[in-house]
């Protein structure tokens, strides 16, 4: 469905009519439909892999994610410099069209009743709610969630707006110096994406802590910097623990969650991180107008390593106590 959407784009520019609120109507579109591409990407994987290969198989798929977005600015002055903006459209929809080709050669089967009859759209209401009675008993999901939630909010608007005003404010040249930190930052997520699945082959929530300790770490140091050594160093560490905390979750989602139940599971992720980030950039946009962007770096760094600490700990704890009734 996204091909001729996309590619509309190229032919109405062509006949001189595209227009700004066409743009708009197509990014909305397209968005839309992400929202049920992405989570069926996730939940399919743990259907067509094994347990022992999904490690490698999440952390090869971000790689390879993270890789295209450090090379797209060199195809990006490729295209300005040759056949102009408007073919990004066109070599977008003939992606799209490569990448459905391929996604139709996977075979997967999916023959449980309960599946079948839950694809009706009169079911969707009560697939829902049948879900969320689920998830009340489900005491590590829900940690996972809230946890997740947390480090979102208080990462999106530093990472995608603080940052560059902190930069801009304190360094000269500041918008080039920030593209570079963005290739760096990149550069550091692939190698650790690549690195992961030779130190850890099953991921737990302990792990998860500890990526998101090490993200809360690299933005409390951005926080402090204002020199560019600093700046690097914080983005070095953030592209640590950001990558380690997002495969993690996604190991734990797909290991947790039911087959049945693996689509509403990534699909209420989304939500959660959709509904974070706007939550993120509507309040600290509204605080940044009077407090400045070092003390929400600091503020929203500390309540990332406060949270996940807090809940690490009341972790360790239920699970040595279980431990404790066991034995």
């Amino acid at each position: 469905i996204r091909v001729p959407i996309i590619f509309s784009l190229v032919l109405i520019y062509q006949f001189g009519l595209l227009n700004y609120w066409y743009l708009i109507v197509v990014s909305f579109v397209i968005q839309t439909l992400g929202c049920f591409f992405n989570p069926s990407h996730r939940a399919i994987l743990p259907i067509i892999t094994k347990e022992e290969e999904r490690t490698t198989t999440n952390s090869l798929l971000d790689t390879v994610t993270r890789g295209v977005q450090v090379l797209s600015p060199l195809v990006v002055v490729g295209f300005i410099h040759t056949i102009g903006e408007i073919h990004f459209f066109t070599l977008d929809a003939i992606t799209y069209l490569i990448s459905a080709f391929f996604i139709g050669k996977i075979q997967v089967k999916e023959d449980s009743p309960s599946l079948t009859e839950r694809n009706k759209p009169f079911h969707i209401f009560y697939s829902i709610k049948e879900f969320g009675i689920w998830l009340k008993s489900e005491v590590t999901l829900k940690k996972l969630f809230l946890v997740t939630f947390i480090m979102v909010f208080c990462n999106t608007w530093v990472w995608q707006v603080g940052l560059l005003l902190q930069i801009i404010e304190n360094v000269p040249n500041g918008e080039h110096w920030y593209s570079i930190l963005l290739g760096w930052y990149g550069a550091a997520v692939v190698i650790t994406n690549i690195l992961i699945p030779f130190i850890w082959k099953k991921l737990t929530i302990k792990i998860y802590f500890l990526g998101s300790i090490i993200w809360g770490v690299g933005i409390v140091i951005l926080g402090v910097s204002y020199q560019l050594p600093l700046y690097f160093l914080g983005v070095f560490i953030t592209a640590v623990g950001l990558p380690i905390a997002s495969l993690s979750r996604v190991y734990l989602l797909q290991k947790l969650l039911p087959k049945d139940k693996l689509g509403r599971g990534f699909s209420f992720n989304a939500v959660l991180l959709y509904f974070s980030n706007v939550v993120s950039l509507g309040l600290f946009g509204y605080f940044s107008s009077f407090v400045s962007t070092h003390a929400l770096f600091k503020v929203c760094g500390g309540l990332m390593l406060f949270f996940t600490l807090v809940y690490h700990v009341s972790f360790l704890r239920k699970f040595q106590e279980y431990l404790h009734t066991d034995v």
